[in-house]
Formats: C-alpha cells, sequence, structure tokens
C-alpha cells in the first residue's frame, strides 16, 4: 500500500510538472511582460546608491557664496501698504567704486536708499544690499530684482496695475549687462569708460575715469540723449571743474539747450552759479560766508590712491 501510495504521488508530481513546463517555456528568450515584472526590485536597489550627480542644497540665505540676513520694510495701510523684502550682508564689503550707484538700507530711517557714496560716518547706520529684493503695494508686485554688494544684479523687473510687465533690465554688478566697458589694463581691474546699453541704446549713467580711478565726466542718457546734470571733473585734482543742465527728459522740452550751470577755476573758486558768471570779488569768489565753494566728486571713496 504504500508503494502504491508512493507510485499515486510520483504520478501526480509528473502531470504537475507537466502542466507547469509550458507556462515556463513561453518566457523562454526576450519577454516585455517578465523584464517589467523584474523592474521594481531594480529600482529598489537603486534607491540605496548614492546619485553623485545630485546638485546639493543652497545654503539659505547665501547669495553668491556671500552670507546675508532678510529683512523687510513696512509702510502704510490697507490697500496701500508697500512693503520691501531685501538681504542685507552680514559682514560689511565695499561695493565697486566705479559704479557711482549703490542701494543700502539705512538702519536709522528704516528705508531703502539708492546713495552716490559711502563714507565712514554712514557706515554705521548703512547696510549693503545683496541678494532678492521684492516690492510690493497692496499685495501686487510692483518690483523686482537682485543686488550684488549694493549695486543691481541679474534681471531687473517692474509691473503695473494687474501684474503687466512694464519694464525690464538686465544688469551685471551694478552696468546694463550690454554696457561696453573699456579698461586700461588686461587684467580689467581698471575701468577707463562705460557706456550704458540697453537694447543697442545708450540708457543709464556714462562714466569716464582717469587711471587712478577718479572720475573725468559722469551723466546719464536716457534714449541716446543727455538728461539731467553731467558732472566734468580736473585731471588731476578730483575736484569738480564743470556742471552742465540737460533737459530732465528727452521728450518734454525738444528745445531745450544745454549750458553750463556751474564751473569752477582751477583754484576751486566758483566763476559760474545757476548759468551766470559770478563777478570777482574781495573775497576771490567765494560767497558771501566765505565757504569755498569746490565741491568733492560724488564717490569720497575713490579720493584715496590706487
Amino acid at each position: 500500500m504504500a508503494f502504491l501510495n508512493f507510485r499515486k504521488l510520483s504520478l501526480w508530481l509528473f502531470i504537475l510538472m507537466g502542466i507547469a513546463a509550458p507556462s515556463f517555456a513561453q518566457n523562454d528568450g526576450p519577454s516585455d511582460s517578465f523584464a517589467t515584472d523584474s523592474i521594481p526590485d531594480i529600482l529598489v536597489a537603486a534607491d540605496s546608491i548614492p546619485n553623485k550627480a545630485k546638485k546639493k542644497k543652497r545654503k539659505k540665505n547665501v547669495f553668491y557664496g556671500i552670507k546675508t540676513r532678510k529683512g523687510f520694510t513696512k509702510m502704510g495701510r490697507g490697500k496701500q501698504v508697500t512693503i520691501e523684502t531685501f538681504h542685507l550682508l552680514k559682514t560689511y564689503k565695499e561695493p565697486n567704486p566705479y559704479v557711482g550707484e549703490y542701494y543700502v538700507f539705512d538702519a536709522r530711517k528704516r528705508k531703502v536708499l539708492k546713495v552716490t557714496s559711502i563714507n565712514q560716518k554712514e557706515l554705521l547706520n548703512y547696510r549693503i544690499l545683496h541678494g532678492p529684493y521684492k516690492k510690493t503695494v497692496g499685495g501686487e508686485v510692483v518690483e523686482s530684482g537682485v543686488f550684488y554688494v549694493g549695486t543691481k544684479h541679474a534681471r531687473w523687473e517692474r509691473y503695473g496695475k494687474n501684474n503687466i510687465l512694464i519694464d525690464k533690465v538686465k544688469f551685471y554688478k551694478g552696468w546694463p549687462k550690454e554696457s561696453e566697458i573699456t579698461y586700461f589694463d588686461n587684467e580689467r581691474t581698471k575701468v577707463k569708460e562705460v557706456k550704458p546699453l540697453v537694447n543697442k541704446q545708450l540708457n543709464g549713467t556714462y562714466c569716464l575715469f582717469n587711471e587712478k580711478g577718479w572720475t573725468l565726466i559722469q551723466g546719464k542718457y536716457i534714449d541716446g540723449i543727455k538728461v539731467g546734470i553731467w558732472v566734468e571733473y580736473f585731471t588731476e585734482k578730483n575736484k569738480r571743474r564743470k556742471e552742465t543742465q540737460y533737459p530732465a527728459s528727452p521728450y518734454k522740452d525738444e528745445q531745450f539747450e544745454p549750458y553750463v550751470l556751474t564751473e569752477w577755476d582751477n583754484e576751486g573758486n566758483l566763476i559760474v552759479q545757476n548759468g551766470k558768471a559770478v563777478p570777482v570779488t574781495k573775497t576771490g569768489g567765494k560767497d558771501p560766508s566765505g565757504k569755498k565753494q569746490a565741491q568733492r566728486p560724488p564717490n569720497s571713496n575713490r579720493n584715496r590712491k590706487q
């Protein structure tokens, strides 16, 4: 009986193997379903392998490799509330002395300011802007961009009502990105001339320097036309020589004739004021208060020798 039961069991095993054999045979050779069924196991194994190509997570409040801290200002109420969010350098770093326009946060006034120079006294209250900036009015963005050590950098945008883009300009560390910049040296450390170009047209602050880094000529263009006050400096003395008045806008007064607004002689005496010659007096060209009329250039931090 035991022998018969063994034979029956063997027979049943043989039949079962015969039935299962065709199903294995169908998978001989290439098979999409078989390969697909094995994918989950492969993926699980791959997850445990470190991904060397994975990007490093950017450190919080670090921009262009420089540490900052976040700040904001809030003015007004309701629909007219104005909020500015920005980042400040944790450690002071001097902006590019050639640019001439710097953006800072005045800790005393609690305002974001655009200034033409930064001296030692102002450092007590000024904090250099560096990193993303955004300004909103009534919850709508009106301006956004990036600062690089106190100067405009990357893409800047301005918006009107209903979030309509009205202006965009790309900057590179203070100058329009398209600007033509020439240098005195091959290492490009001493700037000679900056022609601010936006869409291949002069727009922005034009500057001409001498080899010491002192300004010789500075003024602004709008759509290729000189506007505002253009300033010329003495080559060696680093003092203002002449201020020429151009129209405030190239479109308001097309008949406007530029004129010399203010001028000084080699001794720093005022010889033209408000477009009129200053009469020679016993004070030697000084005003009645006795104060000398010669002025320093706007960027006082350029006065040092390089």
